[in-house]
């Protein structure tokens, strides 16, 4: 018993369940197979820590787009039915959510903000499906994509909290249109986050002038169109299927067709990942 006490304390600490069979001793009815046996537990321990997360993913999981067939109740039927580079995902939006901290006066606007970012996120890893992208590259990209935007209403709370007159929502906005890309790949270097990351941030509203990675800014460029064309009314009548940006990553008119007919499956996914 002393042996097997010091033994087990292993398989405990990953999160594998021991049974003990009479005549025979301890046994693990699942056993590791491979490393994402050990991503998936080392998930599963980190999502139990923190209800708030537990709760997202458990909401993630009974979403139809992953067409469960019994309710998921569990964590680890959760983790499992998502698999481990899903989860991955929805922890990235989760955590970028709780950092953006909707408050006071800007709360709407940073509600909607994380929104958008999500959807696009999702999109973004939609199009580099389609173009033989690293589509968690693509997600995280695209999460990031206007965090200028976060940053300058950031700078304005703790402008107006030292005592400095509030600019206009009209100053503000005009701010936003002209520089938040700037801004975003400024905050993203002095993060010290790679330029692979950082450039198609800078870059997603010019993904022509990206200097080393235009075709990471083209997707999230094409992502952010699609997130708006989704989203908002009179977007769908742009003229997206001919944009450079589109066709140099050799997506067509019927891709568009089709990704449209899939919208409402892909933004279903995007809103379970936004926090309430």
């Amino acid at each position: 018993a002393i042996v097997f006490s010091d033994i087990l304390t292993v398989p405990e600490a990953l999160g594998l369940e021991v049974v003990f069979d009479a005549g025979h001793g301890p046994r693990l009815p699942r056993t590791l197979r491979s490393a994402a046996d050990v991503d998936a537990l080392r998930l599963i321990k980190f999502i139990s820590r923190d209800q708030a997360v537990a709760a997202r993913v458990l909401r993630l999981a009974n979403v139809a787009a992953f067409a469960p067939m019994i309710e998921v109740t569990s964590i680890n039927t959760a983790v499992i039915r998502l698999g481990t580079e899903a989860v991955r995902r929805a922890l990235l939006a989760v955590c970028f959510a709780s950092w953006a901290q909707p408050h006071g006066a800007t709360a709407t606007q940073v509600k909607r903000q994380v929104a958008h970012a999500i959807a696009c996120a999702t999109l973004a890893r939609h199009v580099a499906g389609s173009t033989m992208a690293d589509g968690d590259e693509a997600f995280a990209q695209g999460l990031l994509h206007d965090i200028g935007k976060l940053f300058l209403l950031r700078l304005r709370a703790d402008y107006i909290r030292r005592g400095g007159k509030s600019p206009s929502d009209q100053e503000l906005a005009r701010v936003e249109a002209e520089r938040h890309a700037e801004v975003g790949g400024l905050a993203m270097q002095l993060w010290g986050l790679p330029l692979a990351l950082r450039e198609p941030i800078r870059w997603h509203h010019d993904p022509l002038s990206a200097p080393t990675y235009p075709r990471a800014a083209a997707i999230i460029y094409v992502a952010d169109a699609l997130s708006h064309r989704y989203t908002e009314e009179g977007e769908r009548t742009l003229e997206l299927a001919a944009d450079p940006a589109m066709t140099g990553l050799g997506l067509s008119e019927t891709w568009l067709a089709r990704t449209d007919s899939q919208a409402p499956k892909l933004l279903e996914v995007a809103d379970h990942l936004v926090l309430a």
